[in-house]
């Protein structure tokens, strides 16, 4: 399991797949321990990440959480808006390109300024407080997206 905290793909396809299982933990599923073990996988890989790798799996992360919690973003664009199904996905994937930004910055900045290898349960609790530092600004800054 090693591999979790290493640089490379498998450990961002795994962010990936926990920020996608983390939509499994909220309405309609509810399957809520689900979003500890996302969280907990997406933090543990982290772990011995230098700045810039930890920047591209909390992208990864983010976009493995919006690219399955938003798939009505494409049936709003195509259905509604009348977009192409070309243009419909392309907007989506900028879209959810851009948003997931919001967990590669958090990670990038306890990876540079917060991580302390010593101090297990202060990197855990950095980790926390930016992450609820992320959502509070993304629920000012985008009204509380996803609606």
């Amino acid at each position: 399991m090693r591999w979790i905290t290493r640089p490379g793909w498998p450990g961002n396809l795994l962010a990936m797949a926990a920020g996608a299982i983390t939509t499994l933990a909220l309405a309609p599923f509810d399957l809520w321990p689900l979003a500890l073990l996302a969280v907990g996988l997406f933090y543990a890989g982290l772990r011995e990440l230098s700045p810039r790798q930890a920047l591209g799996r909390g992208w990864c992360f983010g976009f493995g959480l919006f690219g399955a919690g938003t798939s009505w973003i494409y049936v709003s664009i195509h259905n509604f808006g009348g977009a192409s199904v070309l243009l419909a996905g392309l907007l989506m994937l900028l879209f959810i390109a851009a948003i997931a930004w919001f967990f590669a910055l958090p990670a990038w900045l306890w990876a540079r300024w917060l991580r302390r290898n010593e101090a297990p349960l202060a990197d855990a609790l950095a980790f926390a407080a930016l992450w609820l530092g992320q959502e509070a600004f993304r629920g000012w800054f985008l009204t509380g997206f996803p609606w």
